[in-house]
């Protein structure tokens, strides 16, 4: 199976790597987070099925995230803007397990 992201999902990704990067809890995180958004940045999306369950790890981590952002978030504006990020990056959680079931 070819993964494949838009152009807006590329761009989602990235700024989450990136963010692990730069915010991560642990060096693990650190060190999972750059390679990965090296490998996005130049669209080399052949990823190994580690990187695969590397990558759908920091994303649920991030969804889980946006969600406790959301709950206690009250403007319209803020609101509408995390949950288009939310629905965006369960997409991609989607489309990268079933990347992960094929390998």
């Amino acid at each position: 199976m070819q993964l494949t992201f838009t152009p807006e999902e590329l761009h989602s990704l990235v700024g989450i790597m990136l963010a692990y990067e730069s915010e991560a809890r642990t060096e693990k995180d650190r060190k999972i987070a750059r390679p990965l958004a090296d490998k996005i940045l130049a669209h080399d999306l052949h990823l190994g099925s580690d990187e695969l369950e590397d990558l759908e790890m920091l994303l649920r981590s991030h969804a889980t995230q946006l969600r406790s952002v959301l709950e206690s978030t009250t403007a319209p504006s803020v609101r509408e803007q995390l949950k288009h990020e939310e629905e965006l990056v369960e997409h991609i959680i989607d489309k990268v397990t079933e990347a992960c079931a094929m390998v």
